[in-house]
């Protein structure tokens, strides 16, 4: 037999601190725009250890007990994105080309019980990271006619869009 946790008995992890820098350096190099945004978090959850006593007088160890392997990491997140973008803008339309590069490195830390229970095969890391770039370019026309419906002046327009990440 076996038995279904749901995601309201288990500890959720709690994301102290958590400080976040979104922003746009104030630097006009030939039309380029440059933005940031940064994060750190500490993800960590206070397991629940030993028994609980339900309402019909049944004892029973926390759910929190039975979470296994990777599932009982803790850890911090820092989280770097900056990027460079030139937005040309015109009467009758814009193109934005952007290139962005994400960087995300977790530190992470196992509870003894949490590496005894790890799956065969699976292996712990206490450091991760991710490197990925970014291109993007966004274009749009603008075509603008004048109208008449019922009697009545106007402005029909047309803004057809391509974005390609």
């Amino acid at each position: 037999a076996y038995e279904m946790a749901t995601v309201t008995e288990i500890t959720p992890y709690d994301r102290l601190p958590q400080i976040t820098l979104d922003g746009v350096l104030p630097v006009d190099a030939g039309g380029l725009k440059f933005s940031y945004s940064t994060e750190f978090v500490r993800f960590e959850r206070d397991l629940r250890k030993g028994m609980f006593t339900d309402e019909d007088g049944a004892t029973s160890p926390w759910y929190d007990t039975r979470i296994p392997g990777l599932a009982r990491a803790n850890g911090n997140r820092i989280h770097v994105e900056p990027g460079v973008s030139l937005p040309l803008d015109w009467s009758y339309g814009f193109i934005k080309p952007s290139v962005k590069y994400l960087y995300t490195q977790y530190d992470l830390d196992l509870d003894q019980q949490g590496k005894n229970t790890l799956l065969a095969g699976q292996e712990f890391n206490s450091s991760e990271d991710r490197s990925v770039p970014i291109f993007s370019v966004d274009s749009g026309l603008y075509f603008d006619r004048n109208t008449e419906l019922f009697g009545n002046q106007y402005k029909q327009t047309l803004e057809p869009r391509l974005f390609y990440l």
